[in-house]
C-alpha cells in the first residue's frame, strides 16, 4: 500500500503562530545570553580584590581585569580577558623558544 502525502497548507494564523513562536525563542536566547554575561561580569569584578600576587598567579593583572569591564554591557568580559590571557601567554611562549612575533 503506498501512502501519498499532500504538501502542507499553511493559514496565515498558523504562519502567525509559528513566526511568534520563533520570536519568543530568539528572546528566549538573548535574555540568556544577557544573564550569563552579567553573572560573568560579577564574577570578574570579584578578581579585582584579589592582590597582585594573587592575580599574577592564575596569569592576568589589574589592567587586563579592567579593561575586559570596560567592554560593551552585552559583551561577555569573560571572553575578553581569555583572549588578553593567551595573547601574552603566546607570547611569553614565543620568547622562550626564539620565535619572533610582530
Amino acid at each position: 500500500m503506498t501512502l501519498i502525502q499532500y504538501p502542507v497548507r499553511r493559514t496565515v494564523k498558523s504562519s502567525v503562530l509559528m513566526l511568534a513562536a520563533d520570536g519568543a525563542a530568539a528572546l528566549g536566547r538573548f535574555a540568556a545570553h544577557m544573564w550569563n554575561a552579567h553573572r560573568n561580569r560579577r564574577q570578574i569584578s570579584r578578581l579585582l580584590e584579589m592582590d597582585d600576587h594573587m592575580l599574577a598567579d592564575i596569569g592576568v593583572s589589574r589592567t587586563d581585569i579592567q579593561s575586559a569591564l570596560m567592554g560593551d554591557v552585552f559583551e561577555d568580559p569573560s571572553s575578553r580577558l581569555a583572549a588578553m590571557r593567551g595573547g601574552r601567554r603566546f607570547n611569553a611562549l614565543s620568547r622562550r623558544k626564539g620565535v619572533k612575533t610582530s
